[in-house]
């Protein structure tokens, strides 16, 4: 599935919001990017956006955060305005030629999403050009110096994604018109990690085209416009994140667990024994993590799942972790339901709180549905492990182990399993 994609605006970020279809727990990427709130508007991109998002098969929200702030703090210099003919890399007639940037940047968001972003202009009106790479299968984008066919690929698929877009006056409105390149070839010739050099070439003839807000596929303008650009040289430094965003928080970790509970913590990334913090359950009742079995000797385990009451994948992985109570409470597992935003995206309320754990009752305890306002508390306390752009999924959860708090598992993070099967693993020690 498409992580994101970033169309028809001045890098307006589009995070498909739907769930993963293969875990069936995402509502969305982004559920938020710290702070936003969802639509109501379901996403039904498949395969390729496939998602009806990152986030990854069903309903969802197409959230929209502002991914372009000022680009003039990277070097331009080395670009080759493309001058040298009116041939793009086909045999298409060019309305428009080459490309004159003052500004570049380029970064990823450390979750298999790269974007170069060029800008002709400081000032109103400007024309921009974005490489956009969707490296994670199924579209395998370049991660590596190489040449790279865009011939016959539409916006909705590609993994190497070259657009043009013309007449632009406001970062977080639509330019006048939007051009991809579906002829031609992408030419990387260095592109390293963050701190890196990104250099190499575009031949591309690029058509004005539409995009689908839904499902991004691109459809050519009859009569319309196109733009080539011939061997035009880009370079500039690579950044720690997306163009126009601050890097992602980053999470503290000690050099080794304590065995035993620590009051404070003494991080909040994984590995660490996590502090105490209190959350008001739908009884309208405190309920402080240590009190959940930090300090005693025998190991258990504690389940926490951060939602949202417009998460349409909830309800499924609620039901999951409710099962796994009922089946393994009595051997040491316990829960946490941390709901921090109603069904229209509002922050959390005692009374919609309330409201939240009554559907579920009385299958789901309504002392284990906590309320904690978008998750602040929360996830100043456990890292939530955004992306570099600030954006995770919910439903989000954490595995701890209860002896100590020690922070074992989060689903934000590939290579370690799932909840389930680390729950397993803590059950057995």
């Amino acid at each position: 599935m498409k992580l994101k994609r970033m169309s028809g605006s001045v890098a307006v970020q589009v995070t498909l919001i739907a769930c993963m279809a293969l875990a069936s727990t995402g509502c969305g990427g982004n559920a938020e990017t710290e702070g936003s709130t969802p639509t109501s508007e379901t996403d039904s991109n498949d395969g390729s956006d496939a998602n009806a998002d990152e986030s990854n098969g069903s309903t969802g929200n197409d959230n929209q955060t502002d991914g372009n702030t000022d680009n003039g703090n990277t070097d331009a210099g080395n670009t080759d305005n493309g001058q040298s003919g009116n041939q793009g890399s086909g045999d298409a007639t060019c309305d428009r030629d080459g490309f004159a940037a003052v500004s570049q940047e380029a970064g990823g968001d450390g979750q298999g999403f790269f974007l170069y972003m060029a800008k002709t202009s400081e000032s109103t009106p400007f024309d921009m050009l974005h490489i956009q790479l969707y490296q994670s299968a199924p579209y395998n984008g370049a991660a590596a110096p190489g040449e790279y066919s865009v011939d016959g690929s539409n916006y909705a698929d590609c993994g190497n994604c070259l657009l043009a877009f013309s007449g632009c006056n406001d970062a977080n409105q639509p330019c006048e018109k939007t051009y991809f390149a579906d002829l031609g070839s992408l030419n990387i010739a260095e592109m390293g990690a963050a701190g890196g050099q990104l250099r190499g070439t575009i031949n591309a003839t690029f058509r004005e085209v539409t995009i689908d807000a839904q499902t991004y596929q691109s459809t050519p303008v009859q009569g319309g416009q196109t733009w080539c650009m011939n061997d035009l040289a880009f370079s500039t430094s690579i950044g720690n994140a997306l163009p126009g965003q601050a890097p992602a928080p980053e999470a503290t970790v000690p050099e080794t667990t304590d065995s035993t509970c620590v009051g404070l913590g003494n991080g909040n990334g994984i590995s660490a024994n996590i502090g105490d913090f209190t959350l008001t359950n739908a009884n309208g009742e405190d309920v402080s993590l240590h009190s959940l079995g930090c300090g005693q000797t025998e190991n258990k385990a504690l389940w926490v799942l951060a939602t949202a009451g417009w998460c349409g994948a909830g309800p499924a992985k609620v039901e999951e972790v409710r099962e796994r109570f009922n089946q393994d409470g009595a051997s040491g597992l316990d829960m946490m339901i941390v709901v921090g935003e109603d069904d229209n995206g509002m922050p959390i309320t005692p009374e919609t709180c309330a409201n939240y754990a009554e559907k579920y009752s009385p299958a789901l305890p309504k002392d284990k549905v906590l309320c904690d306002p978008q998750w602040q508390t929360t996830f100043s306390k456990i890292f939530h492990y955004p992306g570099g752009d600030g954006s995770y999924y919910l439903p989000w959860e954490a595995v701890l182990r209860t002896s100590n708090m020690e922070y074992i598992y989060n689903n934000q993070r590939e290579g370690n399993g799932d909840g389930s099967s680390n729950i397993t693993t803590l059950l057995a020690e």
